[in-house]
């Protein structure tokens, strides 16, 4: 990266941190990111198609089926009195657990965006599953991107696309990792880079960087939070042992996850 420049405020200049390879926005002070050079040798599609995470979240979400549709619920009728008949994407689908949340809810049709295989097809029970959003060509009432964005080389095009996939009226439900948080920065006192872990994680956000970059595309945050690693479930979660780190999570100030509801462009 000879010139960077940050994807969220229209190209302002930026400057190395004491990390290698790792770069932080000047002007806002609020976004990091890692050398894209430093990938060209990187197969990044190979990684996520071997990501143990889909299988721990499947598990996850037969011992927490109620939470997951709770959950959904809940994001979704801050903006819509029903949910039936609400048009559903789900970028990130995984083995297609809030597509099937989805479904029972009544929402249709019910699609997904997954680029690992074996989830892919686990998926498909419950609606379309696509290997990329540009095979999409209708926008959705509701869709859906959890801890996606942070894997993504080019991450201000991906989100042009995920807007232009919800439909005006629509909203898109964004979740990113927060390189800027209470977890983030504990780890960063012990010389560690926060939440990026090149090449898995490459892209680490704040509120204001978020912000400032959905309001570059001509959209509109309609709300904007925090929480921590496992979304809003992991306390609730039956092991004791993970239920006291979620709430220690908390206690720290929630922090290693930004949430945002989003509505594109009229």
């Amino acid at each position: 990266m000879n010139t960077p420049t940050c994807p969220a405020c229209a190209g302002s200049a930026v400057e190395a941190t004491r990390f290698d390879g790792i770069y932080r926005c000047r002007q806002h002070g609020a976004l990091e990111w890692f050398d894209r050079g430093r990938l060209a040798d990187v197969d990044l599609l190979a990684i996520y198609q071997s990501y143990p995470y889909n299988a721990s979240l499947q598990k996850d979400f037969h011992a927490m089926r109620a939470l997951y549709q709770r959950g959904l619920r809940r994001r979704i009728r801050r903006y819509f009195p029903a949910m039936e008949n609400l048009s559903f994407l789900d970028v990130g689908c995984a083995n297609g657990e809030y597509l099937e949340c989805a479904r029972e809810a009544g929402m249709t049709p019910v699609a997904g965006v997954e680029v690992d295989a074996e989830a892919a097809r686990k998926a498909a029970r419950f609606g379309a599953v696509h290997r990329d959003m540009r095979e999409l060509g209708a926008a959705f009432d509701v869709v859906q991107c959890k801890n996606v964005l942070s894997n993504i080389e080019d991450f201000p095009d991906f989100l042009a696309q995920l807007l232009r996939l919800t439909r005006p009226g629509g909203i898109l439900f964004l979740d990113v990792l927060n390189q800027f948080g209470m977890v983030a920065r504990a780890k960063k006192m012990l010389g560690r880079p926060g939440i990026l872990r090149p090449p898995c994680v490459i892209n680490g956000f704040s509120k204001p960087a978020l912000r400032a970059l959905v309001e570059k595309h001509g959209a509109t945050v309609r709300w904007l939070g925090t929480t921590y690693c496992g979304s809003d479930l992991l306390p609730y979660r039956r092991s004791i042992g993970l239920s006291l780190r979620g709430r220690l999570s908390q206690l720290l100030g929630q922090a290693t996850m930004i949430v945002a509801d989003v509505s594109p462009a009229s």
